[in-house]
């Protein structure tokens, strides 16, 4: 789905209309998006307006049924084109192109994508707890990618420590 067409069915509901008049000079300024292989977890689409006046974020999730308000304040965030073509069905094309690219074979099953500042931040996910990080622009095209594993994470306690 294009980021174009979440934001059609954005304005299409009450809530957002609302959210708008009360915040008008509020604008889109970050995406969350999980895609997963597997059919009984779903996908997650999450949109995050800036409020400048407010120094704060307001959050609606697809299927955009209301708007939610985190405490945490901000000072400030880039505004993102609300129009673009940029399709988030082509995340998986773009992850595939790049593990071709560098050479990488495990089977992505999920996709942790956020697009903020004009650049999307990809962390790909696969069965044998390897990790991929792509950078991207905001047309989709790769700037970076670093492969790793979850286990670089993961901090290990010499028993001396314990």
């Amino acid at each position: 789905m294009k980021i174009s067409e979440l934001f059609k069915r954005l304005e299409k509901e009450d809530f957002y209309q609302d959210f708008k008049k009360e915040n008008p000079e509020s604008f889109f300024a970050a995406m969350l998006c999980i895609l997963t292989k597997n059919e009984n977890e779903g996908d997650k689409i999450q949109i995050d307006f800036f409020m400048p006046d407010k120094k704060q974020v307001a959050i609606s999730e697809y299927p955009f049924i209301c708007m939610t308000y985190p405490e945490d304040k901000m000072e400030s965030m880039v505004s993102l084109n609300e129009q673009s073509s940029f399709d988030l069905t082509d995340l998986w094309d773009i992850v595939e192109k790049a593990k071709r690219k560098n050479n990488i074979h495990h089977d992505t099953k999920k996709i942790i994508g956020v697009f903020k500042d004009n650049k999307w931040t990809l962390t790909c996910l696969d069965s044998m707890m390897g990790m991929i990080k792509i950078n991207l622009d905001a047309e989709g095209e790769i700037i970076k990618i670093e492969k790793s594993n979850l286990t670089d994470f993961m901090a290990v306690k010499k028993t001396s420590e314990l």
